[in-house]
C-alpha cells in the first residue's frame, strides 16, 4: 500500500526527541512537509544540523510552556505563509528527563510538588496552550486534524514490580498528565465536532530507548 501525504503540512512539538524524529522521518518519507518545533538547546541544534539543507522540514524554536512563545510561533508560521493542516502535540517530559542522569528517582512518598508541577506544565498545560492557539488562529479557516500524544499508562495501570532494582520508576505525574491529555482530546473532539477539526489521542506502548527486555514485553 502506498501512502501519499503530499499536500499535508504537519506541525510537531517536541520534534527533537526519539518519537519526534521518527515522526519527521516517516512523514517526510511519504511526502509531507513538517513544521518542527523544539526548545532552544541540544535537540534544537541537532534538528537544525540534520535538516538545514532540506526544504520539507522547517524548524522553529518553541517552549510550549511559555504562553507568549506559543502565540508568537503561530503568528510567525502564518506570516511565513505556512498552513499546517495536521498538528501533533508530542512535546513531553518523562520522569527520566526530569531527574536527569545520576539523580535518584523518587518514589511516590518523595515526589516533590515542583516535579509534579513541572510535569503537568510541560505535558498538559503545554498541549492546552497549543490547542488553544489552534482554536484562535486556525479553526474555521480550513479543516485540520489534531493528534495528542498520550501513553498506554494513561489508560491502564503500570506494572510497578518491573521497576524493582532499576534506576527509574513509573512516575505518577507522567501518567496523570497523559491521562489529562486524553481528557483534553475528548473535550476538544466534541467542542470542534462541527467546525472541521478531527481530534484523536495516540497512546503508544513501550518505546525502545535502551530499556530492558522485560519492559518491552509488557
Amino acid at each position: 500500500m502506498t501512502i501519499d501525504l503530499s499536500g499535508k503540512t504537519v506541525f510537531i512539538t517536541g520534534a527533537g526527541g526519539r518519537l519526534g524524529l521518527t515522526y519527521i522521518d516517516r512523514l517526510t518519507r511519504f511526502g509531507a512537509k513538517v513544521i518542527a518545533t523544539e526548545l532552544i538547546g541540544e535537540r534544537f541544534n541537532y534538528l537544525r544540523d540534520l535538516y538545514n539543507k532540506r526544504n520539507d522540514v522547517i524548524l522553529y524554536p518553541l517552549d510550549i510552556c511559555v504562553e507568549n512563545e506559543v502565540i508568537h510561533t503561530f503568528k510567525q508560521i502564518l506570516l511565513d505563509d505556512l498552513k499546517p493542516n495536521v498538528f501533533i502535540n508530542n512535546a513531553a517530559i518523562t520522569g527520566e528527563l526530569l531527574m536527569g542522569k545520576g539523580n535518584n528517582f523518587p518514589d511516590l512518598a518523595n515526589t516533590s510538588v515542583d516535579d509534579w508541577n513541572k510535569t503537568i506544565d510541560v505535558n498538559l498545560t503545554g498541549a492546552f496552550l497549543v490547542n488553544r492557539q489552534i482554536d484562535r488562529d486556525i479553526v474555521g479557516k480550513y479543516p485540520v486534524s489534531v493528534i495528542n500524544i498520550s501513553t498506554m499508562y494513561a489508560m491502564r495501570a503500570p506494572h510497578h514490580h518491573i521497576y524493582e532494582n532499576m534506576p527509574f520508576k513509573s512516575f505518577c505525574a507522567y501518567s496523570a498528565s497523559k491521562a489529562g491529555i486524553h481528557g483534553l482530546t475528548l473535550w476538544l473532539a466534541s467542542y470542534w465536532a462541527e467546525r472541521g477539526v478531527n481530534v484523536n489521542t495516540l497512546a503508544p506502548g513501550a518505546v525502545n530507548n535502551n530499556h530492558l527486555k522485560k519492559e518491552l514485553e509488557l
